[in-house]
């Protein structure tokens, strides 16, 4: 089960590398437009006087309804998990990597099709007994379920409201129960953008219902609100909680996770490379009783030309 995991992992980043190096080396360099052009070009009434560059690159890499690539890596810590033995809050940590590839494929002239990848990988989680219910005493590590969504996108990008409808897919890649599950999970999800000023605000939403269960009926919503006020010279503040809904829940007290907080992120270049890199913390003001009570979360990406938009 584990090499077939790590084989998907490694599937995905290689795919993920290899489109990457055929988007930033074009057959004819020249008669392609820089990132800058394209990214001052394609918001909503933004020139260069108004946005300088890297704050012009910011909000392309905030809308997800976008024509660029992207490889973000995303690190959490997780603290106050678990209960203790008298039925009060724990203090268990977790750390979670996330990495979460972007690509856009372009179907033509009207519609493109975006691919959002998200793989879990989980440095040090408490165990359960459960999934999510009852912690038992040690940590784990391991993969998670990967999960697939697509959207389906109008490929005009000169609206101030963009939008993108399609399935999410999570697959069975969870090392042991503390890190997922085994099951195959379907459902459809939707996201939508609207842009105005130095505001980019917007949510993608899914529901997942497990098919052909082997463990557990799985009925879970995740929806990510996010919210940017972009400054000058690529500095933005951000929120971006991720709310989850187990359906499946026996008690109202473990069926939803709501964070509250926000943070800061920068747009720069390490050579000719775009970057983007952010820290964000969040208090739980909703969580199962072995969920945390508060993450702090680093984020990196790196930014790919799309030079096959134009």
């Amino acid at each position: 089960m584990k090499k077939t995991t790590f084989g998907i992992v490694a599937l995905f980043v290689m795919l993920f590398a290899a489109i990457a190096v055929s988007a930033v080396e074009p057959t004819n360099p020249a008669e392609q437009p820089s990132m800058i052009t394209i990214a001052a070009a394609e918001l909503p009434g933004a020139k260069l006087p108004t946005d300088d560059q890297m704050t012009a690159i910011s909000k392309r890499i905030e809308n997800p309804v976008n024509k660029i690539s992207t490889l973000p890596f995303t690190y959490q810590v997780f603290t106050g998990n678990g209960l203790n033995s008298d039925g009060s809050e724990g203090n268990q940590l977790q750390n979670q990597l996330y990495l979460k590839p972007v690509l856009p494929f372009l179907i033509n002239k009207d519609w493109m099709f975006i691919s959002r990848t998200v793989i879990p990988i989980s440095i040090s989680t408490p165990n359960y007994t459960n999934q999510g219910v009852g912690a038992s005493s040690g940590y784990t590590s391991g993969i998670g379920n990967i999960t697939l969504s697509g959207f389906l996108t109008p490929r005009d990008q000169d609206s101030k409201l963009l939008w993108g409808i399609g399935p999410v897919v999570s697959t069975p890649t969870a090392t042991n129960l503390s890190t997922g599950n085994f099951d195959w999970g379907l459902g459809p999800t939707v996201m939508a953008v609207y842009r105005s000023g130095p505001w980019v605000v917007g949510s993608i939403i899914n529901n997942v219902w497990s098919v052909g269960s082997t463990n557990s009926t799985e009925n879970k919503l995740d929806w990510q609100f996010f919210a940017h006020y972009n400054l000058s010279n690529g500095w933005a503040i951000s929120t971006a909680p991720e709310i989850f809904a187990n359906w499946t829940a026996t008690t109202s007290d473990n069926r939803y996770t709501l964070p509250l907080g926000l943070g800061v992120s920068k747009t720069f270049k390490i050579g000719e490379q775009i970057c983007n890199a952010g820290i964000q913390q969040y208090y739980y003001a909703l969580h199962p009783d072995n969920g945390p009570q508060y993450m702090t979360q680093v984020s990196f990406s790196l930014v790919f030309p799309d030079y096959s938009s134009k």
